[in-house]
């Protein structure tokens, strides 16, 4: 990444109107984006870019942003620079070569889940080389949970993965992630099986005839079929 890619992004904030930089400075995690004026918001993404400052979790208080719209390019650029700088700071080893300026960058997709002490995109049902890391900063300022499907841009690492990150998120579960609602658990209303499932489906089964008569199933219910010592736990 060339030395002019903070001077770059700094320029290209200074071009933005206070809605539009207000937006940007929401996406990079700034606290309060809301208020201040245009030097506040630069200086603060500048430092988030440059690893300065972490970027702050994402707060519902207050009254919702006019428009959803912003700077995707210039919000992802932002988070490679804040890649490369951690990079560095880290002592880690820096590409040479690839995509913008130096970092190799494509779309991601996967499942969020646990990847030791912090989290990962996961392409199949067990951790490989080519999951992306996840940043603590996303999970906060985005709430997300594991079992979330996300679609996002990775930087670092190979064309096909291992040792890339996270770096831009546009998509939790299908939705733009300031449009993602999430309701608690405990104010969920039950939804009990509509539809009855016939076990019994051939002559001379008695079992699953007996299945329909004392214990009828419904689709969306779970029960133990037992039979002799073997047991199985179905998900219907």
């Amino acid at each position: 990444m060339s030395p002019g890619i903070i001077a770059d992004i700094k320029l290209r904030l200074q071009k933005k109107t206070i809605y539009e930089l207000r937006q940007i400075a929401r996406e990079a995690g700034v606290a309060r984006p809301a208020d201040g004026k245009k030097e506040r918001l630069t200086e603060e993404i500048i430092k988030i870019a440059t690893c300065e400052i972490d970027p702050a979790p994402r707060s519902n208080r207050g009254a919702p942003p006019k428009s959803t719209d912003y700077d995707e390019k210039l919000v992802a650029d932002i988070g490679e620079c804040r890649l490369y700088y951690s990079a560095l700071k880290n002592g880690e080893e820096v590409i040479a070569s690839g995509v913008s300026d130096g970092v190799r960058r494509n779309e991601c997709a996967g499942v969020l889940a646990r990847n030791g002490s912090g989290y990962a995109l996961q392409t199949g049902c067990v951790a490989s080389q080519d999951d992306v890391s996840v940043h603590q900063s996303f999970v906060l300022r985005f709430n997300l949970k594991e079992g979330d499907y996300i679609e996002g841009v990775k930087a670092g690492g190979s064309p096909v993965g291992g040792g890339s990150a996270l770096v831009s998120l546009s998509r939790v579960n299908g939705v733009r992630p300031e449009n993602l609602k999430r309701i608690p658990f405990e104010n969920l209303s039950a939804e009990y099986p509509a539809k009855r499932l016939r076990i019994f489906s051939r002559a001379g089964d008695a079992a699953a005839r007996m299945v329909d008569f004392f214990a009828p199933v419904g689709m969306g219910q779970r029960g133990i079929i037992t039979g002799g010592c073997n047991s199985a736990n179905i998900a219907l």
